[in-house]
């Protein structure tokens, strides 16, 4: 009788394994979905890169906003209005884990793992994502190494990866090279108009090197204006009196920014703090040169030697209103008039120079194309090979953690 007992159990219990792992998805997928928008984008990307791969659900953290389906592949549209497993195996968030007026995090769901895939632009992270990271993920995943350190030096105490963003490179590679400047020449930045990206600084060092000359322009477009910083900036061109800035507030389709890029002879990014940095990666990947700011995760594409590299040593305490925070997250960065006004000058006086640099960029760029990285992508999600090691890594063939816990839980999916 009790052995009877015993088999009744087990095969109920066997059911039920089977029952619930045939309710799970491998990878779910928390973010936002906005093409034009570089978080926003983070989400398609990833579903994209991995859908032909995984059973991947999708969870909207702007629920209240309906999907623009503007430039989203139609490949990837169907995965964002499909019904949801009960569970994942893994999940991974694309978007803060708090944004000041909601707890984005709390809408993981049930899942083996819970990753984090997180940035920042400072030279820190605020001390509750560092609380909620160590509570509730079991891993986070940055874009850039530079954030390692920083992260750690906050708290973080789970196992931190380095896996670069995927960016949607192909239209801009096959486009042929940038081979000659513009007449007027054509300084350009499609930046936020935030005051991280120091547009008044840009806008200032521009009109004292190139005062009204005709044959120089600067350009600047953003879609977003925070705390009216649109209307900042215009009053001050105005006060400069200078005819050949160009302000503009629009957001483009995906053609119109690329044309807004293909029409650039320089692309800047003197930010003060950077995430990762899309744009100059994208003007390199045109064979446009780019000015960027050799600060927080900048560095890594100033290191690359294909773009000028400003000095950006001038700390500063890098505030988040926006975001719910009144005291400041670590420093930001910034540089002098001066080094702004030489770096404007030595690309429009050694352009040519210049150029062969950015043409040579674009090989350097292709590395963080999606189809690239997707085995390292895969590896988070369905690793090839786990081993329980001195370093926390992730390539293209296997997944390192230093962590018994995680590495049990990679496990336990994998015999699933």
């Amino acid at each position: 009788m009790e052995s009877k007992l015993i088999k009744v159990l087990l095969a109920l219990q066997y059911s039920f394994v089977c029952l619930h792992a045939f309710d799970m998805c491998d990878l779910a997928v928390i973010g936002k979905i906005n093409f034009a928008d570089g978080i926003g984008r983070q989400t398609i990307g990833i579903i994209d890169c991995l859908k032909d791969d995984l059973t991947i659900d999708f969870i909207n953290t702007q629920p209240q906003k309906i999907i623009n389906f503007k430039d989203i592949p139609e490949r990837v549209q169907p995965f964002l209005t499909k019904k949801t497993h009960t569970h994942a195996h893994v999940a991974i968030l694309e978007d803060h884990l708090t944004n000041g007026k909601k707890n984005i995090f709390t809408m993981m769901p049930d899942s083996t793992i819970k990753i984090a895939y997180t940035m920042f632009s400072a030279s820190s992270i605020p001390q509750d994502w560092v609380n909620i990271l160590n509570k509730y993920f079991d891993a986070a995943v940055v874009p850039d190494v530079y954030f390692v350190q920083a992260y750690e030096d906050a708290g973080v105490t789970i196992p931190i990866f380095v896996v670069p963003l995927g960016i949607y490179l192909e239209d801009f590679l096959q486009t042929p090279l940038k081979s000659t400047s513009n007449t007027p020449f054509v300084f350009g930045c499609p930046a936020a108009f935030a005051e991280r990206k120091n547009h008044e600084l840009l806008i200032e060092s521009f009109a004292k090197e190139f005062g009204n000359n005709p044959n120089v322009k600067l350009i600047i477009n953003s879609r977003d204006n925070l705390n009216n910083l649109h209307e900042k900036l215009v009053e001050k061109i105005n006060k400069l009196n200078i005819t050949n800035i160009e302000l503009s507030k629009k957001e483009l389709s995906w053609k119109e920014y690329i044309d807004f890029m293909k029409s650039l002879d320089c692309c800047i990014s003197i930010s003060k703090g950077e995430g990762f940095s899309i744009i100059p990666r994208e003007s390199l990947a045109l064979g446009i040169p780019a000015i960027v700011t050799n600060n927080t995760a900048q560095q890594t594409i100033c290191d690359s030697g294909y773009v000028y590299s400003v000095p950006s040593e001038i700390t500063l305490p890098a505030y988040y209103p926006h975001l719910g925070y009144k005291e400041p997250i670590g420093n930001h960065f910034t540089s002098s008039e001066a080094e702004v006004r030489q770096a404007l000058r030595q690309l429009y006086i050694n352009y040519s120079y210049y150029l062969q640099l950015a043409n040579k960029g674009r090989e350097w760029t292709k590395q963080y194309l999606y189809q690239r990285l997707k085995h390292k992508y895969l590896n988070l999600v369905k690793p090839q090979k786990i081993f329980l090691g001195q370093q926390n890594k992730v390539t293209s063939t296997y997944l390192m953690t230093n962590s018994q816990k995680l590495y049990q839980k990679y496990k336990s999916i994998k015999e699933i």
